[in-house]
């Protein structure tokens, strides 16, 4: 079965002498997981490649996409996304571990917007309950449509 692409990420070398590409495939079953094969052209004479698995085939994409980060962070100085220095792929939380110890990853972050947000001249507590509202909207509209479907 040929491999289909699902989407790509082109950055430049910073130093103007050309480009790198991040292609992502199609994940596919294995078994009882899904892999998902990434590669990225343009660092050296042939292709890097890897696999990441997941239980399901958006694991598998996340997976694969925090696999090209990984392999790029490295460099990441050395590249440019739509001009900045940064490979602006996200970066996961850990998981695996106990509800408390996520809990605590999540606290941390959460400090530290708030401190970023004060920096900036902004309320956290104002900008929270704004998207708290937001959310309570979207979930009335998401079971309204669910109700409608029954």
């Amino acid at each position: 079965m040929p491999r289909v692409i699902v989407a790509t990420r082109k950055y430049e070398w910073a130093d103007g002498s050309g480009n790198i590409e991040v292609r992502w495939f199609k994940p596919v079953r294995s078994r009882r997981n899904y892999v998902c094969k990434y590669e990225v052209v343009g660092i050296g004479p042939s292709k890097l490649k890897a696999d990441a698995v997941g239980v399901d085939s958006v694991q598998a994409l996340w997976v694969a996409i925090e696999g090209a980060r990984v392999l790029l962070e490295p460099i990441a100085d050395e590249l440019r996304f739509l001009g900045h220095p940064s490979l602006l792929l996200p970066r996961t939380f850990p998981f695996g571990f106990t509800e408390e110890a996520e809990a605590r990853f999540v606290r941390a972050v959460d400090r530290e917007m708030d401190r970023m947000l004060r920096a900036h001249g902004d309320d956290p507590e104002a900008l929270r309950e704004q998207e708290r509202q937001s959310l309570l909207e979207r979930r009335t509209r998401l079971l309204r449509l669910r109700k409608k479907r029954r």
